[in-house]
C-alpha cells in the first residue's frame, strides 16, 4: 500500500523539478530585464500548482486506492 504512494511522491518531485526548469527558461532568456516584470505573466502557475498539489495529496492519502494511484501515475508518465 505504501509503495504506490511512494511512487506518486517520487513522480511529483520529478514534475516539480521539470516545472521549475521550464519556468527558469524564460527568466534566463530575458537576463537584461527585471525579474519581476518577467514573472508577472506567470503568477497563476504557482497558485495552480499549489492547489493541484494539495488536491492530489489529499486524494492519494484519503480517497484513492493504491491501484488507482498506480494507473494514474502510469497515464501521467506516458
Amino acid at each position: 500500500m505504501g509503495r504506490a504512494r511512494q511512487i506518486a511522491a517520487a513522480c511529483s518531485l520529478l514534475i516539480l523539478a521539470n516545472s521549475l526548469s521550464g519556468l527558469a527558461g524564460p527568466v534566463m532568456k530575458r537576463h537584461g530585464t527585471a525579474l519581476l516584470s518577467v514573472a508577472v505573466p506567470y503568477w497563476p502557475l504557482p497558485l495552480a500548482g499549489l492547489i493541484g498539489g494539495q488536491a492530489g495529496s489529499w486524494l492519494a492519502g484519503h480517497a484513492l486506492k493504491p491501484m488507482v494511484i498506480k494507473r494514474l501515475n502510469a497515464i501521467l508518465i506516458l
